[in-house]
């Protein structure tokens, strides 16, 4: 991947001019087009009952099912990733566990090739922007959710410039974070332990590292650090650059966890 075609996605790319058209839009019930924005050809009607845009925590109007890629920002990836509960908000009392937290737990878990690693902090990204995620044993009964999503998907690649080739290397990461983000905050049982190493699939079960569950706010903290590391200074998430957050316990000597 051409390194060189990066470039940070804030909200300070989109501009007090986007964000005027924006408030022009809703004080008006006339469709508007934005007509510096050549490749967006369809109109907005404000306030209309019927529309499928939503309002992103940055105040940026996003219609998930035409998604924009020039719309999207780090920030509302953030604040929705780390005000989004894993499981479903199905987990212990006490225990509310971020989708923020599992992205940068992710990145821990995956191989350190930093294209691997930029797509492992944004590997859930496409849950960010109105279409939640569904739990796993169900969500394949709703083909239509998961192709939206995936049209999501394909709109933050092409924004942050991944390569889609590393959704599949991400995977076996992905699995092994959440058997520990069960073992945090999940109750165990007997009965259900062969159901977990079943979804674990041939993963072996990470070792020397446990999750601290953090709010919202901390997680977003902890996915904006993340984010900065891996794809500002080209570096992966490393355990000791991890042991100097909050967020994890971990085990520091390199024999408890070889290869990460």
């Amino acid at each position: 991947m051409d390194k060189s075609k990066h470039v940070k996605a804030s909200m300070a790319e989109i501009g007090v001019g986007r964000h005027a058209l924006q408030m022009m839009q809703l004080q008006s019930d006339k469709p508007f087009h934005d007509p510096h924005d050549v490749g967006a050809p369809r109109l907005f009607v404000a306030n209309d009952p019927n529309g499928s845009a939503i309002e992103l925590a940055s105040g940026i109007m996003f219609d998930p099912l035409d998604p924009e890629p020039g719309l999207m920002t780090i920030e509302d990836i953030a604040a929705s990733q780390s005000n989004t509960c894993r499981f479903g908000g199905h987990v212990k009392r006490n225990c509310y566990l971020s989708t923020a937290q599992h992205s940068v737990l992710v990145a821990l878990l995956a191989p350190k090739e930093i294209d691997i690693q930029r797509y492992a902090i944004l590997h859930d990204a496409d849950e960010s922007f109105g279409i939640p995620d569904f739990p796993t044993p169900v969500k394949k009964v709703f083909p239509a959710v998961k192709s939206a999503q995936e049209r999501i998907g394909e709109a933050v690649e092409e924004r942050f410039d991944l390569d889609p080739h590393m959704h599949k290397l991400v995977k076996v990461a992905d699995r092994q974070a959440l058997y520990l983000e069960r073992l945090a905050c999940k109750h165990r049982t007997p009965e259900n332990e062969a159901t977990w190493l079943q979804w674990l699939g041939n993963a072996p079960v990470p070792v020397g590292v446990a999750v601290i569950p953090l709010q919202p706010e901390d997680a977003y903290d902890l996915f904006m650090a993340a984010y900065e590391r891996v794809f500002e200074q080209d570096l992966p998430i490393t355990r000791e650059w991890l042991a100097t957050r909050k967020g994890f316990a971990l085990e520091t000597s390199p024999e408890f966890m070889p290869g990460l």
